[in-house]
């Protein structure tokens, strides 16, 4: 995603930490009681979002709501704030819901269902209330303005399936651009079949949005010129031009604020795998040459005691920023719960840490993310749980293009086209058994050495080798609770290590390969293990070290930062391009306490750099470091459960 452009870093002049607010917030009555609790805590964030409501009015109600906001904009205006705008309803998210300023067509799903509150984003009279509806609330000037994220080709219930709007209008429109003349049924059936068809109708969708977006951005661009654009959006690709459009619109670069639910906190893993789908979503759209903002989303839903902490929030933060984000969008208030509630509880911790984040942006602006990556493409979000490795320690970099090695289990090998397949097997790439058997299937085992895979014909165990990966460790057995072991096969010539054998359990003969590594000629390098090696839900410690090991060997020993001892953390570095170490998010993820570890920094000097750790409820704890060759070993303080916390990597002078 990173541009090597001029325009290769976010809009310095970005807030970094955004209240979004809902439009019954700024109700009179409810204002009343919420801006003194905004005053109060007003540390806590940069700007705020106030809402235009989920529904479509007549244009009265608009203009008195726009009346109501901007007095909440000067109130705002006052804390240092910058007062700024939602755009919570374009298409609109569910049919039903009041639309008693809707004139024209609704919007048609693809089986026929007719959504007669929602909008076809073709209809001119639906074009000409949104730049009206713009021009009401641009009169506040507000310092941007957000689309929301029902702009899109599917998902409008009932309409639910994608790809777009089939009502006459657009039929007829798309028909004259084809020069055929389409019923709906016909054209699902067609684009069933044909993928060309299909990739034209997504792009007349496309157009159809961009064409919304657009109308929004005129309604602004005639009263307020210096209001910036940008889109809410989750990981719908198709979406990707209304970024273009804004910024060709506006003539600024525009805003992306991508968002994948975690609405509470109950289950700690699922935080994890937000992060891992945003950076997705963020790896996978355009660059700074078109992105001023990247602004992840943080939302409890509904917004009341049972959703979400003050410790889910401070996860999220440091997980979303290190991933990928350069700024923060917290919807975390609400009419569910008093104005003093949310004063009492979630405000005021955040206002606390705030300075923590921002610290965090300023430090790590001109970075990116190193270590263990995952395939892009065409293949699905696959929970952390199930990828097991980014969970014992080893330096996690995401879907981020500068990830340095890059990890393919089964069901990514299968859902990548055979392009992205071969590009990520040709670097270096760590596989597991079930996903060469895939790769083998689709005739691609030429690219990884000509490595194929066989089930066993009895019981095994398995057994490491006398390899110096193995040095050290404890106990010779591994131990994968699992029946998902796969023999691997090496043709004569390829010079691999074998890092482990299987051997029958009754008969206790050598059974074949189950793990390996191997470079090849290029310098670039694999790791297989058959066994199940992905699967860390009962490592031991050794597995773990050997984990570690293998990765680091798979990077040509570029790990920028490196666990020294067993772990069950997250840790995400961030690097500057040149390699070295800014900062590391470590993330604890166990109910009990991570013990103090020692963590190797690379390609720094304990001369020339400091060492803080920093807990954002906690002041920066500096830490000492010993030098050793071209590495410092730093030991990170006992992490509480569950908490996170960074290591700030500073160069003196």
């Amino acid at each position: 995603m990173r541009s090597a452009s001029k325009h290769h870093l976010p809009d310095p002049g970005r807030p970094y930490l955004i209240l979004r607010l809902s439009i019954s917030d700024t109700c009179e009555e409810n204002w009343r009681q919420l801006y003194p609790q905004l005053k109060k805590y007003r540390k806590g964030f940069d700007e705020v979002w106030f809402s235009t409501g989920g529904v479509f009015p007549k244009l009265e109600l608009h203009r008195e709501n726009a009346l109501r906001m901007a007095r909440c904009a000067d109130d705002v205006r006052k804390l240092g704030w910058l007062p700024s705008l939602q755009v919570q309803a374009t298409i609109g998210h569910s049919d039903g819901q009041p639309a008693e300023g809707k004139t024209w067509g609704g919007y048609v799903g693809r089986n026929g269902e007719v959504c007669r509150s929602l909008n076809c984003p073709r209809q001119p009279g639906f074009l000409n209330y949104l730049r009206e509806m713009s021009r009401m609330y641009a009169q506040w000037h507000p310092a941007s303005v957000w689309i929301d994220d029902d702009l899109r080709l599917r998902g409008h219930f009932p309409a639910v399936e994608p790809y777009g709007c089939y009502c006459p209008d657009c039929l007829a429109a798309f028909s004259r651009e084809q020069h055929h003349v389409f019923s709906r049924q016909e054209l699902v059936e067609l684009c069933e079949k044909d993928a060309g068809l299909l990739k034209k109708w997504i792009d007349f969708g496309t157009r159809s949005l961009c064409g919304a977006a657009e109308a929004v951005v005129q309604g602004f661009k005639e009263i307020s010129p210096e209001t910036k654009f940008g889109l809410q959006h989750n990981n719908d690709l198709s979406r990707l031009p209304v970024f273009e459009t804004l910024k060709k619109a506006s003539g600024k670069r525009s805003g992306s604020r991508p968002a994948c639910g975690a609405y509470c906190d109950h289950e700690p893993y699922v935080l994890i795998d937000a992060a891992t789908l945003m950076s997705r979503q963020i790896f996978e759209q355009q660059g700074y040459d078109t992105l001023g903002q990247i602004c992840a989303e943080i939302e409890s839903c509904p917004r009341g005691m049972c959703c979400k902490t003050p410790q889910g929030y401070r996860i999220e933060s440091l997980l979303y920023l290190s991933l990928g984000a350069d700024s923060l969008s917290l919807y975390m208030l609400g009419t569910l719960e008093s104005a003093r509630w949310y004063g009492e509880n979630l405000l005021p911790p955040y206002a606390r840490e705030a300075e923590s984040y921002r610290e965090f942006i300023r430090h790590t602006s001109d970075t990116v993310l190193s270590g263990l990556g995952l395939p892009a493409g065409n293949a699905p979000h696959q929970t952390v749980r199930s990828l097991g490795l980014p969970l014992i320690g080893i330096p996690f970099a995401s879907f981020s293009p500068d990830a340095l090695c890059r990890m393919v289990t089964a069901a990514a090998a299968e859902a990548l086209s055979d392009d992205d397949l071969r590009r990520v097997l040709r670097g270096n790439v760590w596989l597991d058994g079930a996903a060469v058997k895939v790769i083998q299937e689709r005739g691609m085992s030429g690219v990884i050495g000509g490595i194929t895979v066989s089930l066993p014909d009895r019981e095994v165990s398995d057994l490491r080798t006398d390899d110096p990966m193995n040095d050290g460790l404890f106990a010779r057995t591994v131990l994968p609770y699992t029946r998902c072991r796969f023999i691997l096969n090496v043709p004569e010539k390829l010079p691999v290590r074998v890092l482990s054998r299987y051997r029958g359990r009754a008969d206790q003969k050598d059974s074949g390969i189950s793990a390996l590594i191997f470079e090849r000629p290029d310098g670039t390098r694999a790791a297989v293990c058959g066994n199940d090696g992905f699967n860390t839900y009962f490592a031991t410690s050794s597995q773990v070290t050997l984990c570690v090991r293998i990765a680091d060997w798979l990077t040509g020993n570029r790990m920028a930062v490196l666990p020294l001892d067993p772990v069950q953390s997250v840790i995400v570095p961030r690097v500057t391009r040149q390699g070295v170490p800014r900062a590391a998010v470590i993330l604890n993820t166990t109910i009990s306490t991570q013990k103090k570890f020692r963590l190797e920094v690379r390609n720094v000097s304990a001369g020339k750099y400091t060492f803080h750790w920093c807990v954002p409820s906690k002041k920066p704890l500096p830490l000492s470091g010993e030098q050793q060759g071209r590495s410092v070993l730093v030991t990170v303080p006992a992490i509480a459960p569950w908490g996170i916390g960074w290591l700030k990597i500073a160069r003196i002078g």
